[in-house]
């Protein structure tokens, strides 16, 4: 019976030495900045040691910093085949996409990427960061600066009309005296 015992912890350590070894970059974290209506790509390079079969890459709804906002995992699209064979030494790079014309509010996501396969799985780390487009901000800044001169105007030139016509009593010509008489 110890003899059968012993022999079934010497396989199980060697299932487990067997297992093949993963290396993603990058490794710590994939991140994506963008402005609606974009569809950015990142990509990731993976290599391993021994040869991996069915490998996935699985991407989760990312979630706003406050939770109530989620960037959809339908959007974010990796470009490989269901399933996937990897071989030793051989690196491989697969593109994902970004859909971020399908997201209606600007801000930060984050979620993970999760990749499987044989043998074991890893989570990257995802952030997403998502701008509103320039025509709305430089439509404000625009309105901005136009307030701005015509107050500018207004202090150097209207104030001091406006002055004269308030001395005035009934808006400026009735009183010919500091007119003139015509």
């Amino acid at each position: 019976m110890a003899f059968i015992l012993g022999g079934a912890l010497v396989w199980q350590s060697s299932a487990a030495i067997a297992a093949p070894k993963l290396q993603i970059v990058p490794a710590d974290r994939l991140s994506v900045s963008g402005i609606k209506n974009e569809k950015p790509t990142r990509s990731l390079v993976l290599r391993t040691d021994s040869k991996i079969d069915n490998l996935k890459v699985i991407p989760t709804d990312l979630s706003s910093k406050d939770g109530k906002e989620v960037f959809a995992a339908q959007w974010v699209k990796p470009a490989i085949p269901e399933l996937m064979e990897l071989k030793p030494g051989a690196p491989v790079t697969i593109p994902i996409a970004f859909n971020l014309e399908k997201l209606q509010t600007s801000g930060d996501f984050s979620g993970v990427l999760l990749i499987q396969y044989e043998g074991g799985e890893m989570m990257i780390p995802l952030q997403v960061q998502v701008k509103d487009d320039w025509p709305l901000a430089g439509l404000c800044l625009g309105l901005g600066v136009g307030v701005a001169l015509l107050l500018a105007w207004y202090q150097s030139e209207g104030m001091e009309r406006d002055e004269i016509f308030a001395a005035d009593g009934a808006g400026g010509v009735a009183d010919e005296g500091r007119w003139g008489s015509a």
